[in-house]
């Protein structure tokens, strides 16, 4: 903790598309040279493409960097994505969706449901349903759908798009 109260060190999570998760802590200020040398030490290099919150952080940019470093706080989740040689600069849409879906399932695991067994009335089948707007669904139906609808949380009843905020529990998940 420093003098003012705030902590002298984060936690942050990183998340590969191979469904690798990892965990470590880094000092404040984060700096380039900081989350570079985590990298190295966590996957053996740091040729990766980082995403925050939607947002590519780029080691490689001092300027990029700077401009969206201050994303990462306590428990934020990093996407690390492997760089492809000779690629853009912009991140890959589909690249993007997968660690999204890979993410998802555990991410469902932890919002609150009442906890019965009903029946979904999309696939019929008995489990445990999560409040969509206008209607309840299993877990896998909510997947579907979710892909279906772009990946926007849109009720499959009334059309209306809910604030991914009023559902998902982890905030590094809500991008």
């Amino acid at each position: 903790m420093l003098a003012s109260g705030k902590p002298s060190m984060i936690n942050i999570q990183f998340s590969r598309i191979t469904g690798t998760k990892k965990t470590s802590t880094i000092s404040l200020p984060v700096t380039r040279a900081k989350l570079t040398a985590l990298l190295n030490e966590l996957f053996g290099s740091a040729d990766y493409r980082l995403t925050v919150k939607g947002m590519e952080i780029t080691l490689d940019n001092e300027e990029n960097f700077n401009k969206n470093v201050g994303l990462i706080e306590n428990n934020t989740m990093i996407y690390v994505l492997q760089r492809m040689k000779g690629g853009s600069k912009m991140v890959d849409i589909d690249t993007q969706r997968a660690a999204i879906l890979n993410e998802l399932p555990d991410e469902l695991d932890k919002v609150p449901t009442d906890g019965k067994q009903r029946e979904c009335p999309i696939c019929m089948v008995d489990d445990v349903c999560y409040n969509s707007c206008c209607v309840k669904m299993c877990k896998q139906c909510f997947i579907r759908t979710f892909i279906q609808c772009e990946y926007k949380f849109k009720c499959s009843i009334c059309g209306k798009i809910l604030d991914y905020q009023k559902f998902f529990v982890t905030s590094s998940f809500i991008m």
